[in-house]
């Protein structure tokens, strides 16, 4: 690129040290190719669905910054090592995504419940067990259980899969060259990750709008309490 040739003529090193460009000398992401925070909560219905306003906010911020990772993996031979750890931080950026989509929706299912004290009504088909979910799959089977989530034996070890590789952004445990890992590529981005994302969107989120209107409609407690 022309602008690295005239770092270098300046006697500068580019990365390790390099002039300071000005705004208007920078290379610009064209306009409109990151989407909008309300485009995001139109399209993937995260309001009213994920009513936690903090995170709703921070799961729009995630999507945009996956709009910039594909303008980078769209329109940059990136190629050598980098590559490789690039599509892992695309894989990761997105799984972050789908966990926190997925545990909005149970910790409104769990306020609704118990969010003024614990609901006394025990046997109740609605009502999810409320846990600390630290480990997404449990969600996902409370979530099957409740016959919200309609996902087989192979789409969990899908999801859990995706966890894996999320999982691996702690360098220190894993156990082989991401140089070389056949992990890290666009394919299992498209075929893994953006698959579960669509699904949420597609089947997930419009069966849990219809289980939580149904529990708000036919609510015993609610009806105990007026």
């Amino acid at each position: 690129m022309e602008i690295e040739k005239l770092q270098r003529e300046a006697g500068f090193n580019p990365p390790v040290s390099q002039m300071i460009l000005s705004k208007k000398d920078r290379i610009r992401l064209p306009t409109g190719y990151i989407r909008t925070t309300d485009y995001f909560n139109a399209a993937y219905s995260i309001y009213p669905l994920v009513k936690d306003k903090l995170l709703k906010q921070n799961i729009t911020y995630a999507f945009q910054y996956g709009d910039f990772l594909n303008f980078i993996a769209n329109r940059f031979d990136i190629g050598l090592s980098v590559q490789s750890i690039f599509y892992k931080y695309q894989i990761i950026n997105l799984y972050t995504i789908i966990e926190a989509l997925i545990r909005g929706c149970m910790k409104n299912l769990n306020d609704y419940c118990d969010g003024d004290g614990k609901c006394p009504i025990t046997e109740c088909k609605y009502r999810s067990i409320k846990f600390d979910a630290k480990d997404l799959l449990k969600v996902i089977n409370e979530f099957r259980r409740l016959e919200v989530l309609h996902w087989d034996r192979d789409d969990v070890k899908m999801i859990d899969k995706c966890r894996r590789l999320r999982n691996n952004i702690h360098i220190h445990i894993t156990d082989e060259s991401e140089l070389n890992s056949d992990e890290y590529t666009m394919k299992n981005f498209n075929d893994f990750v953006v698959r579960i994302l669509h699904n949420i969107r597609d089947n997930f989120y419009p069966n849990f709008k219809e289980h939580f209107q149904e529990m708000m409609k036919n609510c015993q407690r609610k009806k105990t309490d007026k």
